[in-house]
């Protein structure tokens, strides 16, 4: 196998991807995804999946759905793998599930190998035990079932003879798993109970396996065809059969998750928006990564230079983010400075998510408000600064080169000296395919939207069109604001904000949407007023 630190190496790796939740993609997939230049992906692939590889890859979609044309043909996908590796770069062909279980993976495999191109396999979690498993249905159970049986049921068009003997496979195993078989499932079924199988066997389908759109159906083998011909599940579905389907309410683990079923917008800078996933997912909820801001340089690098040197000068530092302090932090180091630079500042900040993040840099604040916003950031600085006035102090105040001016204006006009230092910009992220999210909210797929700061929902109505076309799909899921800041915004759009934490920070919106979800999902939560639909500017996008 290539070692992943050997950048001049041309080597395919054929990945499997896991089954759908992302949590079950393997480390070895991960290091491939980050050190990759190109992803040939197809059409199973979480979009959060594709938001761990590097950056800078070229990602190319080669996916199928159902009966329609392959946005590229097998021996064009076999060819554009060769072509790739031969020019040097890193190729990541990643694939749902498994490479070698119905993936195609051996007959890609072989092409390489006939073009001398270096390969390695990464397995993925199959969906044959993993959507099983997250329908609370053990696919072996030394009280049920000792051996199970791992089929497709939809094979290859082209070939005359059929291989897959349903009468021979009927009872040569306890528990059959039969993939992509939803279009065949009487035939099926029929075939099973002819050859001696119990029309009475426990059946279910896994309709979205370990995703939050789950279904699960159960049945029979003589109830299973009419049951689905009126409730028809979604692909991807598989088919399990066998007395372990009866363990489903006993053991049912991963629908008693808080926010299990729930699909989520995460619009945040990408960086911030995987560690919100990551705890989504450990809520049961299914993350739609969406990063609708950049964080790139300010415009005058010069000046934090400048302020960095003269930090002995300082009485305090404030930060008001998260962001702030990586941006400061990356801007000490840059400077060839540590943390003995801050000498004798004292530092405070707004929020538990900053000052988690300051001493993530071996940095304990000095000074932290119970309440999140700068009104209470001042007062707790008063109390704290004892005898000396407002006006002897000195301020740095590292931030994002677009924010409020709130903190400012309420320290000037006690007459202390700050410094606002913009060590960020907030832009938006034009690569972002906003056709792709105006059509996932039409479709009802996205649940809810949490919004982080004004400009992520700002720039997510810019990606969707603009006021009119943002407008009609917006609404369609419930609005998470992380404060009141964020909530004006959306007010200001005409929207209603459904969510507002008691605390501006992720942990306190992720309650929040437990509370929501204990109470019934209704749209009527902490905040419910709403405001006049303005009109937008000219260009048709909000602006400011």
């Amino acid at each position: 196998m290539v070692s992943s630190g050997d950048k001049n190496a041309a080597v395919v790796s054929l990945v499997g991807a896991g089954p759908g939740d992302p949590g079950l993609l393997t480390l070895h997939a991960v290091d491939r995804l980050r050190n990759a230049d190109v992803i040939i992906y197809d059409h199973l692939i979480p979009p959060f999946v594709l938001e761990l590889a590097n950056a800078a890859a070229q990602r190319i979609y080669v996916g199928k759905w159902g009966a329609e044309t392959r946005a590229m043909p097998q021996e064009a996908i076999n060819d554009l793998m060769v072509v790739c590796a031969k020019s040097g770069r890193r190729v990541v062909r990643m694939k749902g599930g498994d490479p070698f279980v119905f993936g195609r993976g051996g007959e890609e495999a072989s092409h390489l190998a006939a073009h001398k191109i270096p390969f390695e396999i990464i397995p993925g979690v199959t969906s044959a035990i993993a959507a099983p498993a997250y329908a609370a249905i053990p696919v072996t159970d030394r009280r049920l079932s000792s051996s199970f049986l791992v089929v497709t049921g939809h094979e290859n068009p082209e070939r005359v003879e059929r291989r897959v003997d349903w009468g021979r496979i009927a009872n040569a195993a306890d528990t059959l798993v039969i993939l992509m078989g939803f279009q065949q499932i009487e035939s099926i079924c029929l075939a099973l109970t002819a050859a001696g199988r119990s029309p009475d066997t426990p059946a279910a389908v896994i309709s979205g396996g370990t995703g939050a759109r789950q279904v699960v159906v159960e049945a029979t083998l003589a109830t299973l065809p009419s049951i689905l011909a009126q409730h028809p599940p979604p692909a991807p579905s598989l088919c399990i059969v066998g007395d372990v389907v009866r363990l489903r309410k006993e053991i049912n683990w991963v629908e008693t998750r808080p926010l299990w079923g729930l699909r989520v917008l995460v619009p945040q800078s990408r960086d911030q928006g995987l560690v919100t996933c990551e705890k989504l997912m450990n809520l049961g909820a299914e993350p739609v990564l969406f990063p609708t801001i950049q964080l790139v340089p300010p415009a005058d690098i010069a000046a934090i230079k400048l302020a960095i040197k003269s930090l002995a000068e300082y009485n305090w530092i404030v930060f008001s983010s998260a962001n702030a302090v990586d941006w400061f932090f990356r801007w000490l180091f840059e400077c060839d400075q540590d943390t003995r630079s801050l000498g004798t500042c004292r530092v405070a900040v707004i929020g538990s998510a900053t000052a988690a993040r300051l001493r993530h840099y071996g940095v304990i604040p000095d000074v932290v408000p119970a309440q999140f916003h700068a009104e209470a950031l001042v007062d707790a600085l008063i109390a704290h600064a004892g005898p000396a006035p407002a006006s002897t102090w000195r301020v740095l105040f590292p931030r994002a080169e677009e924010g409020r001016d709130v903190l400012p204006q309420r320290l000037r006009s006690l007459g202390t000296s700050i410094d606002v230092l913009p060590v960020y910009r907030t832009v938006l992220n034009a690569a972002a395919d906003g056709r792709a999210l105006e059509a996932a909210l039409a479709a009802g797929q996205i649940d809810v939207g949490i919004f982080t700061s004004p400009s992520t929902f700002r720039n997510m109505v810019e990606l969707l069109g603009g006021c009119d076309s943002a407008r009609a799909v917006i609404d369609k899921m419930t609005l998470v604001a992380i404060g009141e800041t964020t909530a004006s915004e959306v007010r200001k759009f005409g929207s209603r904000v459904d969510i507002l934490p008691a605390e501006s920070s992720i942990d306190s919106v992720l309650d929040a949407l437990k509370s929501w979800v204990s109470a019934g999902r209704t749209n009527a939560a902490t905040d419910v007023g709403t405001s006049p639909k303005p009109k937008c500017p000219p260009n048709d996008t909000l602006v400011g």
